[in-house]
């Protein structure tokens, strides 16, 4: 197929576009270009801003969309663009709070979660323009996404204070529950999706629900080294730091039925963090 990305310099975009071309299809990548990336095969490539008037672009099969955050961002594009089938990288943080988990694709209403604020928003905006645009679509709901090259520290934030003997400390009690997804297993979701053009939101999430404690256990097992923990109860909920520690004391847990319905496994969360922690 000819494919149509968007984003594709860093993390999940590459992984994407490595998946893609291994499996054959013609890819045109859309970026700014601030982050080169040797990728698995060679690419078309067009250095543009989406936030600023683009070229016509042409007609694609497909387009996976891995960096719109705003309705905007999308409706602009789609003015831009002829395509048969849509892909659009949202996250879980589009639910509407709530604590009835799990969070169902075809039940769990999204709306606000004033926690993840601006994010929630603009992503929800998203979800609601393609659910209304009469277009062929299908949106994956990431949860916490972990892998190599992440460029937002979680992670590394706690192996890299491990070893430095630093004090890891958790928001709140550090007891909310919580799932994490790896970044191959997202792009692979992304992939199934698009080839088969399935239409529908899916959750990309691990079968483990842990806490944010056990997390940080299961890291410090890994890399052997015995962890200081210290909990802060004045960045609890709203009040989080993300300075102080990746993740806010919030249970959100999510059904990855669907997602496995479709043909999706997710390995063990350890096995996982084994390939990326040193």
């Amino acid at each position: 197929m000819n494919i149509l990305c968007l984003g594709g310099g860093r993390f999940l975009g590459p992984v994407v576009i490595d998946q893609l071309l291994r499996r054959g299809h013609g890819i045109t990548v859309l970026n700014r270009g601030r982050h080169p990336v040797n990728y698995a095969g060679p690419v078309r490539h067009i250095r543009a801003d989406r936030h600023e008037p683009l070229p016509w672009l042409g007609s694609f099969d497909v387009v996976i969309d891995t960096c719109a955050y705003r309705a905007e961002d999308i409706q602009s594009l789609f003015e831009r663009v002829s395509f048969g089938f849509y892909l659009f990288v949202s996250t879980v943080a589009v639910y509407k709070k709530t604590d009835c988990f799990p969070l169902i694709e075809d039940v769990s209403p999204i709306g606000e979660w004033p926690l993840w604020g601006e994010y929630n928003r603009g992503k929800v905006a998203c979800e609601k323009f393609l659910a209304q645009s009469g277009k062929a679509y299908a949106s994956v709901r990431p949860t916490n996404i972990l892998g190599s090259n992440n460029h937002i520290p979680r992670e590394m934030f706690v192996y890299e204070r491990l070893v430095k003997g630093l004090p890891i400390i958790l928001p709140g009690n550090g007891e909310a529950l919580v799932q994490f997804v790896f970044v191959d297993e997202v792009a692979r979701l992304a992939v199934l999706l698009a080839e088969g053009k399935i239409r529908g939101c899916f959750n990309a999430c691990g079968d483990e629900v842990v806490t944010l404690k056990d997390w940080v256990q299961k890291i410090s097992a890994i890399a052997g080294v015995r962890p200081h923990l210290q909990f802060n109860p004045d960045t609890d909920g709203l009040a989080h730091r993300v300075d102080e520690f990746p993740f806010p004391n919030e249970n959100i847990i999510c059904s990855n039925a669907k997602a496995k319905k479709a043909g999706m496994v997710f390995r063990n969360l350890c096995a996982g963090l084994k390939s990326i922690v040193p």
